[in-house]
């Protein structure tokens, strides 16, 4: 029996996903960056360029999230472009243990007071052209590291 690819695997969870398509498109875009995608567990990949962790890719009730890690994760604090989107996707703290507290962070000029720490960031479903962005700082940041 052969492997299955990624995109293939993805885009079947995803049949009724309208930006499934989009996901194919990121997917390709981190492998011609020379970003390694792996699977993790049944809903989840990690992106890596080498040994740093680009982002992970999760799959929830249909959908599918981008969530930046490390340099990349800060490398979204401080760009203008889809700055409203960047702001809508900060993941406020929702006391998800008795020992969290979300902590204040500036993401693009504007200061957010509760944010998760775990996640502060995450794109949900992305369009095409909050792919654009998120693809031009993934490539940008990955050409300052290397």
């Amino acid at each position: 029996m052969s492997k299955q690819s990624t995109e293939s695997y993805l885009a079947e969870k995803l049949s009724d996903n309208k930006d499934c398509q989009n996901m194919i498109d990121f997917i390709a875009c981190l492998k011609m960056n020379k970003i390694s995608v792996k699977k993790v567990n049944a809903n989840k990949w990690v992106a890596s360029y080498g040994d740093r962790q680009v982002c992970y890719i999760q799959l929830s009730d249909g959908d599918w999230t981008i969530v930046p890690r490390g340099q990349y994760f800060a490398a979204f604090f401080g760009g203008e472009v889809l700055q409203q989107y960047i702001w809508e996707s900060v993941n406020p703290c929702n006391k998800c243990s008795s020992k969290c507290a979300g902590i204040p962070r500036t993401v693009c000029g504007k200061v957010f007071d509760d944010t998760c720490v775990s996640i502060p960031l995450y794109f949900k479903n992305p369009s095409a052209d909050a792919l654009r962005v998120i693809e031009r700082v993934i490539e940008d940041t990955t050409i300052k590291l290397y």
